[in-house]
């Protein structure tokens, strides 16, 4: 009865919101759009993305999908504030830790503008607000830096410092590949330890799940394409895999990793729990990203439902909200490449009817 008293308020609003993300009616709407101005304007009918796109003198057909990606994230941001402002202490450290996801998309944004020597589009007055509130990171500065020892410096007495000024290197030149990597790594590994700090055991048991089942889904991801698309050798793959094993044990992981060719790999694929499971897309190689967007989405949805006193909840529900603006996204870019509204569905909506959405 404790825990139900203690989680029924954030419970409620977590439920509350849940049944304000887009439905599948709502994608179908959307699909159905003439033009990208069509669809932008459709969305200025869902309450939480009102203030996306409201900037003065925004063309919105020539926006691209990192433009609109970005401008759809002020509504998770918005989305976090709600929750926050709802949660008690505990639920609150909780997401404190989340917001580590957002630091670190910003920072591989400043890494981004660095290395590709361009003007940062940042929306730095919607952002700066909920930075100020949850975040160390000086936004307004962090843009500014043009070099990386001047965003190096600017990350001094910040946990990220330590993290990437171990890859100051010797004989071999940083790429942005290796920041970000190293960032993500971070990330994941302080997810994974910190969850049993929430005095949660239902909601560090979800997590768990959710979690591990990400993981273990992004390192076969990797190895693919490493093998695919780059060719690189088995000790460089190990390099940028992320070091935590949930269904796929360390022994297994290796096969992968050292699997002769893709025809090997695909069948070690097939030997997986994963490939037991019926979302409508075939846990391949060539179809891992679908595979993986929707088993998240439906193991968030179960989490939400089945366990809605825990602190499993936040999490979910914060996944779910980001899914749904990469879902928007590629409505959106599915429009602007001219794609028919039944194409443009097949790339957010499993062929198995009512699975995920």
């Amino acid at each position: 009865m404790g825990r139900i008293t203690k989680y029924s308020g954030i419970s409620a609003k977590t439920r509350a919101m849940s049944g304000k993300l887009l439905s599948l009616t709502d994608y179908k709407n959307l699909a159905a759009s003439d033009s990208i101005a069509e669809a932008i304007s459709k969305l200025k009918n869902y309450k939480s993305y009102v203030s996306a796109f409201e900037c003065e003198g925004i063309d919105e057909s020539q926006l691209h999908r990192g433009d609109i990606e970005r401008n759809l994230h002020t509504a998770v941001y918005g989305d976090f504030e709600k929750l926050y402002k709802f949660a008690n202490g505990n639920q609150r450290k909780f997401l404190k830790m989340y917001f580590m996801k957002f630091e670190i998309s910003v920072l591989k944004y400043c890494f981004r503008i660095i290395f590709d020597h361009r003007k940062y589009q940042l929306d730095v007055p919607k952002l700066q607000d909920i930075f100020k509130r949850h975040s160390i990171l000086n936004l307004e500065q962090l843009v500014l830096a043009e070099t990386v020892d001047e965003l190096m410096e600017m990350l001094k007495d910040t946990p990220y410092y330590v993290i990437l000024n171990h890859l100051v290197p010797v004989n071999k030149e940083i790429s942005l590949y290796d920041y970000e990597t190293a960032l993500d790594m971070f990330y994941f590994n302080t997810i994974w330890k910190d969850k049993s700090k929430m005095n949660d055991k239902n909601g560090e048991k979800i997590i768990t799940k959710t979690l591990g089942s990400r993981l273990d889904l992004l390192n076969l991801q990797w190895i693919y394409r490493s093998k695919k698309y780059y060719k690189i050798k088995p000790e460089q793959i190990y390099s940028v895999l992320i070091p935590i094993n949930y269904q796929i044990k360390e022994e297994e992981l290796n096969e992968f990793v050292t699997a002769k060719d893709l025809e090997v790999f695909e069948s070690l694929l097939e030997k997986t729990k994963y490939a037991k499971i019926d979302l409508g897309v075939p846990f391949a190689g060539d179809r891992m990203d679908e595979f993986y967007y929707h088993y998240m989405d439906k193991i968030h949805t179960r989490a939400i439902k089945q366990e809605p006193y825990a602190m499993s909840i936040l999490d979910s529900y914060m996944e779910k909200k980001e899914d749904e603006v990469r879902k928007i996204s590629t409505v959106i870019e599915g429009i602007r490449y001219g794609l028919s509204q039944e194409e443009i569905l097949s790339y957010i909506i499993p062929s198995k009817k009512g699975d995920t959405l």
